[in-house]
């Protein structure tokens, strides 16, 4: 089932993503793409790593692909997936330690940046 729910909840994070020059990344983006994120949704719990290089794992291995930062928004790409180019706007100002609340088309996802 985990397998299942990681993907569907990576495409309901989706937003159209802007054909245009990215902006600088915001500090909660900054944040996020630094120290990593633990995500929950549905009681089910799992890690996001993101590399300075521009790709991420997450869920212990199971899902993996590329990211790229536009203002206060990350977009994340997954190939094997059929992913491509999928932005979440993340709320600004938030640091470490920090939780807050992303809706989806699965519902509420809290995030907390590790």
């Amino acid at each position: 089932m985990k397998t299942f729910i990681l993907p569907i909840l990576l495409l309901s994070l989706a937003a159209p993503a802007l054909a245009q020059e990215a902006a600088p990344a915001s500090s909660t983006i900054q944040e996020v793409t630094s120290k990593g994120i633990t995500m929950e949704v549905q009681g089910q719990s799992f890690n996001i790593d993101y590399t300075p290089d521009g790709k991420f794992t997450g869920g212990d291995g199971m899902f993996s692909g590329t990211w790229k930062a536009d203002g206060d928004k990350l977009c994340l790409s997954l190939p094997d997936m059929g992913v491509e180019n999928q932005c979440t706007v993340y709320p600004e100002g938030k640091k470490s330690g920090d939780s807050f609340e992303i809706s989806g088309e699965m519902g509420s996802m809290t995030v907390r940046i590790r």
